[in-house]
């Protein structure tokens, strides 16, 4: 079985914060997040042709606040107006952002996209943008749902007392993600430490449990952590061959603590090709061997179902991920 690391270093631009793609087109920021599993960015709940999507910002605030749901409706590109909220994705992240404005480059469709106070106060640095490829675009948000209450993004007025609860929430939310933050850092420094890592090893290393998961919903990658999990077996009986994708889950009392996506693509002339993203594993459990022996797990369910060359995108900046994969076998192909 061929294993390749592809380098691949695209980097974007988005809210002030740089991103590059990791896994496969998986971003991350350069601020560490307590909870980092990239593609959690809201439950989402398939229903007939519209999609549910909760937000998790306050970048779009006051029309729409973080725990809002979000309904997005299909749309054509081409028929999007200045002004809607656009529902879509970027380096592996999704994003309801107002429609500022749209260009051409080489006869593709790029908007440019902002959150409301950009929109409203058309924000040069947004026009300035090259914009989102419209092949991005998942929807447009036509509704939303707030407690109890129901309307359309710019139905509803914003009243004097609506702006206060806003504005409470939004300061008790940023405060929450401060503490998270620090958190996070706290343990990135602890698990520098070889005496650290070796007692967290000791504490959580007989509790793990590894599950494997296929998809709820057919052809939709953006929507896969919506998944039926099993514990894994070392036996092949339970793996279909006409799987597209599965999720290696690892997991404590039910509780995730990293995973690894599979994604099988049709056979070429070498034989079926299997391309690995999302490894993640949550920062307060690193250090004690859960990423290697995820990919353990992967690497085993490749070789039950037949897979001729696995691959993995990563960035030349993920030191401690190249490491990883090429102890396990990998090779770099291109350019580092």
């Amino acid at each position: 079985m061929k294993k390749i690391i592809v380098i691949e270093d695209s980097v974007c631009d988005h809210g002030g914060i740089r991103m590059f793609a990791q896994g496969s087109k998986v971003a991350f920021s350069r601020r560490p997040s307590f909870i980092d599993l990239p593609l959690k960015v809201g439950k989402a709940i398939v229903n007939n042709s519209h999609i549910n999507f909760r937000a998790i910002s306050w970048c779009m605030f006051p029309v729409i606040w973080a725990g809002d749901c979000m309904k997005i409706e299909p749309v054509n590109p081409k028929d999007l107006s200045i002004g809607d909220i656009v529902f879509y994705k970027t380096a592996g992240l999704a994003y309801a952002h107002r429609l500022i404005d749209t260009c051409r480059k080489n006869n593709t469709l790029y908007l440019r996209t902002g959150g409301e106070m950009e929109y409203r106060n058309r924000d040069r640095r947004v026009l300035y943008d090259g914009g989102i490829s419209a092949e991005s675009v998942l929807g447009r948000v036509v509704e939303v749902r707030r407690g109890g209450l129901c309307f359309k993004p710019d139905d509803r007025r914003v009243g004097f007392m609506d702006l206060i609860e806003g504005r409470i929430r939004f300061a008790l939310w940023s405060l929450i993600q401060g503490m998270r933050h620090k958190a996070s850092s706290v343990f990135i420094s602890l698990q520098r430490s070889r005496l650290y890592r070796l007692f967290l090893r000791r504490i959580i290393a007989k509790r793990i449990s590894f599950f494997v998961g296929t998809s709820l919903v057919s052809n939709n990658s953006e929507i896969h952590n919506l998944c039926a999990y099993q514990q894994f077996k070392d036996s092949a009986e339970d793996c279909e061959s006409n799987q597209t994708m599965y999720v290696v889950s690892a997991r404590i009392n039910n509780y995730s603590v990293g995973n690894i996506s599979l994604f099988f693509d049709v056979e070429n002339t070498s034989g079926k090709i299997c391309t690995l993203a999302n490894c993640i594993v949550r920062i307060p459990f690193r250090g004690c061997g859960i990423g290697q022996l995820l990919l353990e797990k992967s690497l085993s369910l490749c070789e039950r179902t037949a897979v001729a060359e696995v691959n993995i995108f990563l960035s030349k900046r993920d030191i401690i991920a190249l490491d990883l994969f090429r102890k396990f076998g990998f090779e770099i192909e291109g350019k580092e």
